[in-house]
């Protein structure tokens, strides 16, 4: 499996995986849980998507689709 999305916490890493489950990419968050224990882990990197290596470079292509669809803050 490879590592495809870094996220900034539990909800951004469960939006990006539905994209993919709704793109037929299946995968998992892991280190959601690790959040918890913020005092004591380097922060950073916790919460991550992973999917099999076969379906890394779709999932990419479908993860920046997404986000080059997401609303400018900046527009706002």
């Amino acid at each position: 499996m490879q590592r495809v999305f870094e996220a900034s916490n539990g909800i951004e890493a469960h939006l990006v995986k539905h994209w993919l489950d709704a793109s037929r990419i299946p995968c998992e968050v892991r280190g959601e849980y690790l959040q918890g224990a913020l005092g004591e882990l380097p922060v950073g990197s916790l919460v991550a998507l992973w999917v099999e290596d076969h379906q890394a470079e779709q999932a990419r292509g479908v993860i920046a689709e997404w986000f080059a669809a997401a609303p400018d803050e900046d527009a706002a």
